[in-house]
């Protein structure tokens, strides 16, 4: 009966002990299971972090090309709206130049101003160039005074040439 007692305590203990390490190892086993779990779940979660993060970049790099396009376009329509509104204001002021005088006889007269300047100027050149014709008797009289006549008339001459000149083309429009 002692046997008996013994191999059922032996029997009980041994099981008991036996449970207990099974219960341990699949605990251990249960751990090192839920360590990977996380761990795979973590690698997860990192890499959706990245994708997130490189999809908002990509976004914030597509945003930031379309608003540089747009105000690339905004300029260039400022800039060209500023053409036109400049070409207009041109406009009306040469329609204003051609309408403020109804009298047609006012509008030629303005008209003509220029050329009649220019031919003026030009025969004026013209008389002071004959007239230096007569250099060569002051240079047998005074030859400093027909050097000072000669670069006098010549000085005119030049300045004359340009005004003339620069008013008659300076003034025009650049088309």
């Amino acid at each position: 009966m002692l046997e008996s007692i013994v191999s059922t305590v032996g029997a009980a203990a041994s099981g008991g002990m036996l449970g207990t390490a099974g219960g341990l190892a699949n605990k251990t086993l249960g751990y090192f299971s839920d360590k990977q779990k996380h761990q795979y779940e973590m690698t997860l979660r990192e890499q959706d972090r990245k994708d997130m993060e490189l999809e908002s970049k990509l976004h914030i790099d597509r945003l930031s090309a379309e608003t540089a396009g747009k105000i690339k376009t905004a300029t260039i329509e400022g800039e060209v709206a500023a053409e036109i509104e400049a070409s207009k204001l041109v406009q009306v002021s040469y329609s204003h130049d051609k309408t403020a005088y109804n009298d047609g006889f006012v509008d030629t007269v303005r008209g003509l101003t220029r050329p009649i300047l220019t031919l003026a100027l030009v025969g004026i050149s013209s008389w002071m160039l004959v007239d230096m014709m007569s250099i060569p008797e002051l240079v047998k009289s005074d030859a400093a005074q027909a050097r000072a006549i000669f670069a006098k008339v010549v000085n005119d001459l030049l300045f004359l040439t340009t005004l003339a000149v620069s008013w008659w083309f300076g003034g025009r429009a650049h088309k």
